[in-house]
């Protein structure tokens, strides 16, 4: 895959979208992904979420106070508990990748669930696992090699820089029968193709590959 080409397809073609704050977003020709090129670097990308102020502080970058949102967000949390409850009643062991504060991950454990989470925002891992007594690290590769029933990922899958590697490393955590939930902006929206510099989730550095439906099964299925 050269430097240039989609994260999503390998396809080196696209037509551009939109610049902010320094960043180029462009639409792959192929499956119609919206991605930042050039790309930043993963070290790029984990520097940038240490910085306190994008969990409270700088709605620029991040949001104003990720804690205010917990009301606005327990119904949609909830009713993603009921649906996964449909997939596997028994519950078993869920990982919440992308876990912030640990809300979600506390309505997961008061709804039965054994979890853990990651969190790349070191001080936000460190005080998620201390409120919930609950293991929160701030890298995949710092949990012990075991396998989850349920994995998930609320608007996560969009700051990946390279989407693909990530889902894989996921799914190797995944038991048989598990299952895999997320949610993402979609880049297949009439506002984002007509409108951009109105939509919200053109979001840069934070959101880095956004998706429409097609290329977001595409990700799944490789």
């Amino acid at each position: 895959m050269s430097i240039g080409s989609c994260p999503i397809c390998g396809v080196d073609d696209s037509t551009p979208v939109i610049s902010l704050r320094g960043y180029r977003y462009v639409r792959c020709s192929a499956c119609r992904a919206v991605y930042v090129s050039p790309m930043p670097t993963t070290d790029q990308v984990a520097a940038f979420y240490q910085n306190p102020a994008y969990f409270v502080g700088d709605e620029e970058i991040g949001y104003r106070d990720y804690a205010a949102m917990h009301k606005a967000l327990a119904p949609h949390f909830r009713r993603r508990l009921q649906l996964l409850a449909k997939h596997l009643p028994q519950r078993g062991r869920l990982l919440d990748v992308g876990c912030a504060d640990g809300y979600f991950l506390a309505l997961a454990q008061a709804d039965g669930w054994d979890v853990a989470g990651v969190e790349i925002s070191e001080p936000m891992a460190k005080e998620a696992s201390a409120r919930l007594n609950v293991p929160v690290v701030t890298s995949l590769d710092l949990l012990p090699p075991e396998t989850y029933n349920a994995i998930t990922l609320w608007e996560v899958v969009e700051h990946f820089p390279d989407p693909i590697a990530e889902l894989r490393r996921l799914a190797e955590r995944l038991r048989h029968g598990g299952a895999l939930m997320l949610s993402t902006p979609n880049a297949g929206h009439w506002q984002p193709l007509r409108e951009p510099e109105a939509w919200s989730a053109y979001h840069p550095p934070a959101h880095l590959v956004l998706f429409t439906a097609e290329s977001l099964k595409m990700a799944l299925e490789k």
